[in-house]
Formats: C-alpha cells, sequence, structure tokens
C-alpha cells in the first residue's frame, strides 16, 4: 500500500496534475458544494428572491407605482377634506388620513378573519380547525370581504371606490404583470429583461392581466346578484316562499360556487398574475390555472406560501431595520428636522421649510423601501408559481413562454442576442415526478 501510493506521488500512477496511468487526458474534479445538494429541491429557489428583488428595473418600476398611489391617495384626502370642511366646518375635516390605507385595512381585516379560520389559535378544544364557531367566523369574514364590505364602503366613499380605487388596481396589475415577467425571464432563462420592456409587456396586456385578476370577484358579484335578486323575488311573498324553499337546492350551490370562488380566490390570486405572465396565455386560462393549483395541491401550496412567508418577514425586516437605522442615526448626528423623529411645532419659518426639504427626502427613502417590498412580494409569487407548475404539471422551470414560441434558454438567446445578457441560468429540476419538496 505504502508502494502504490509513493508511485502515485512520483508519477507512475496519476500525478499531480490529474492525468490517468495510461497517459490520458487531466481529470478535474470540482468540490461538491451545497448548490450541488440544493439544484434538484425546489423549496429553496425561494431564498434567492430578496436578491431577485433588489434588482433595479424592478424596483424602478414598483417605486412608479408607489408614487402614482401616493398621489392619488393625497389628491383623494385634499378633496374629501376640502368637502367635509364645505359642509360641517373646520373641525369635522381633521383627521381624514389615508383613505386607500383605511380600505386596504378594512380589507385585509376580512381576509385575516378568512385565513384564521383555519388556523388553531388560542386554547380551548374549540380553538382548533374544526370548531363550528370558527368556520362561522371565516364564513362571515368571507361574506363581508366580498359583499358586505364593498357595498359599505362604496356607499361611505363611493367617489374613492368608483374612480380612484379602480384606478390603484389597474396600476397594481400591470406592475405586478411587469415585475413577474422580469423575474419570470431570470429564474426560467437567466435572461434579464429591461423594465422597459417588462413595462411593454404588461401595458400591452393590461386588459388581459386585469381580468385575471379581478375575474373571479367579478363571478362572485355576479353570483351574489342572482340569489340576492332571486331572494327578493322569492321570499317577499308567502307563495313565493314556498316556490323558494322548493328551489333551496338549486339557490345552494349557487352559494356553493360563490364559496369556491372567493375561497379559491383567496388562496390562488398570488398565481394568477404570475401565470399570465409566464405562459402569455388568456385571462380565463390564468384564472384556471391559479385556482387548479389550488384544488390539486392545497397543502404542498400553503407550505411553500408558508417558506415565502418567512422569507418576506425575513427580508423586510432587515430592510426596515437599514432604511430606519440610516434615518435615525444622520438625524441624531446632524439634527436635521426630521418631523417623524422629533417635535417640530416650535420650529422657526426657515427651519420650518427646511423641514419640509428633510422630510421630502424621508419620503423618499419610504418609497424606496416600500417599492422592493413589492418587489420582493411579486417576486416570491412568481417563483411560488413557477414552483406549483413543477409540481402539478410536471413542467420544467426553465421553460418559458416568449413571443415567438421560442421557449427555452437557447432559443430566446438565437431568437434576440441583446435581449439575454449574461446572467447564469439556474440549475434544471429533476424529470416530471421526480421533484422533491
Amino acid at each position: 500500500m505504502q508502494a502504490r501510493r509513493t508511485s502515485s506521488q512520483t508519477g507512475s500512477g496519476r500525478g499531480n496534475d490529474g492525468a490517468s496511468a495510461s497517459g490520458g487526458p487531466p481529470v478535474h474534479r470540482s468540490p461538491v458544494l451545497l448548490e450541488d445538494l440544493l439544484a434538484d429541491l425546489l423549496w429553496p429557489r425561494l431564498l434567492s428572491a430578496w436578491k431577485i428583488a433588489l434588482a433595479p428595473g424592478r424596483v424602478i418600476v414598483c417605486f412608479g407605482f408607489v408614487v402614482g398611489v401616493f398621489l392619488l391617495d393625497r389628491l383623494y384626502g385634499l378633496v374629501a377634506h376640502a368637502a367635509t370642511e364645505a359642509r360641517f366646518g373646520a373641525a369635522s375635516g381633521e383627521g381624514i388620513g389615508s383613505p386607500i390605507l383605511k380600505v386596504l385595512r378594512t380589507l385585509g381585516g376580512e381576509v385575516s378573519g378568512v385565513l384564521s379560520a383555519t388556523v388553531p389559535v388560542g386554547g380551548g378544544a374549540l380553538a382548533g380547525p374544526a370548531s363550528p364557531e370558527r368556520a362561522l367566523i371565516g364564513a362571515s369574514s368571507l361574506y363581508d370581504l366580498f359583499i358586505a364590505q364593498p357595498l359599505r364602503l362604496t356607499g361611505e366613499h363611493w367617489p374613492l371606490m368608483i374612480f380612484i380605487l379602480p384606478i390603484a388596481i389597474a396600476g397594481l396589475c400591470i406592475t405586478a404583470g411587469a415585475v413577474c415577467r422580469s423575474v419570470a425571464m431570470q429564474v426560467c432563462l437567466g435572461a434579464t429583461l429591461p423594465w422597459r420592456e417588462a413595462s411593454r409587456f404588461a401595458f400591452g396586456r393590461a386588459v388581459s392581466l386585469i381580468g385575471a385578476a379581478i375575474g373571479p370577484v367579478l363571478g362572485v358579484w355576479l353570483l351574489a346578484a342572482i340569489l340576492a335578486l332571486v331572494g327578493v323575488t322569492l321570499f317577499t311573498w308567502s307563495l313565493g316562499s314556498f316556490v323558494g324553499a322548493v328551489g333551496f337546492g338549486l339557490m345552494l350551490a349557487a352559494g356553493l360556487g360563490i364559496v369556491v370562488l372567493a375561497l379559491g380566490y383567496v388562496l390562488a390570486a398570488p398565481l394568477i398574475i404570475p401565470a399570465f405572465a409566464c405562459e402569455g396565455t388568456d385571462a380565463f386560462d390564468a384564472m384556471q390555472r391559479g385556482i387548479g393549483y389550488v384544488l390539486v395541491r392545497p397543502g404542498r401550496l400553503v407550505l411553500y406560501y408558508a417558506l415565502a412567508a418567512v422569507m418576506l418577514i425575513i427580508a423586510v425586516g432587515g430592510a426596515l431595520l437599514v432604511g430606519f437605522s440610516t434615518l435615525y442615526i444622520t438625524q441624531r448626528l446632524t439634527g436635521a428636522p426630521v418631523p417623524s423623529l422629533m417635535d417640530v411645532t416650535d420650529l422657526q419659518r426657515a427651519t420650518r421649510t427646511a423641514t419640509a426639504i428633510t422630510s421630502f427626502w424621508a419620503l423618499l427613502g419610504t418609497g424606496v423601501l416600500l417599492a422592493y417590498v413589492l418587489s420582493l412580494i411579486f417576486t416570491l409569487c412568481t417563483i411560488v408559481y413557477l414552483i406549483m407548475r413543477r409540481v402539478v404539471d410536471g413542467q420544467d422551470i426553465g421553460e418559458l413562454w416568449v413571443p415567438g414560441g421560442a421557449e427555452t434558454s437557447a432559443e430566446i438567446r438565437a431568437a434576440d442576442p441583446g435581449l439575454a445578457t449574461a446572467v447564469p441560468p439556474p440549475s434544471s429540476p429533476p424529470p416530471a415526478g421526480g421533484a422533491s419538496a
């Protein structure tokens, strides 16, 4: 054994240059890295989302949306404030706040109620997911989210709900479409899509993007309107009540359709726009894909959502720490008048002007931070969609629809060499049926 090891060292076997004993070419052995061990797994792709979301082009697109929503919100707030002052006096016009934020907080509370109906929170036997009380709370939240709250908000803030909010939703859909398309190009093909090209893709398909995003909601509203009309027609007089009771089974079928659409939309909403951006299909097929993945593999989808939520919390927490630490340390060292960190009510007029300028810079930084959070959310949604497509359909993550029919990195580079820059493509996953969670 010692002699064999000595002959190897002196060149009779494999030399130091890696050449074989037969005189063949050198054999270079790469060390096994962590990336090699994780290449065949699907969920580790979520770990790189925070870095993908930092791409300047994606942050720019999201920042444009943030600025647009801020201007719309301020415009409506000023108009509502002036109208309230003119009608009820100056005291009643105070505290209008952010109307869009109030709407989002209201609807977000209902979404939390729906999701908490399936999560055991608190102690006691009735706190489990099978509790009738918890199911009733979830049903009430689902009804409020899709029917009661939209009606109430429309009655209280009809200009906001009819004019401002649809514009904000359209902008959100276009922004999400652009970012999801850009992320899909990088994750699937290893190509960098410029933000102008991504925006052009989204604007060119704006109607389909918006239709895919709000289609299930419109379906819920249509079925709800039919049921309400039937109820008013039949259950307001004695003979009609008898006829309605006989046909109540059909009404329950319509109610089941509302529940399936509503619950499916709550879980599938993060997948619908990525499906449209990745497949280049129509709005109906994007909705069908998103809701279909919920129905086929709900457990796997919830697992990936949980992993994405953990990544989102960690990344957003780190971004908030960096952003607010920068603002706080700069203000403490320079003494600059920043309203969010000090009392500026007693400052002189010249200092108030400086305060307005420093507030602009602080607000600009907040906008960039919000833009990154949006970019990260859209990035996570796209990666989760690609993983679910791989799990359910067995479709390779490296496959992506592009105009002209090219679906691989080599084809897209041949079709448009200027579009795909030198970004290394991700490792290919295993064949269909061999994906590992």
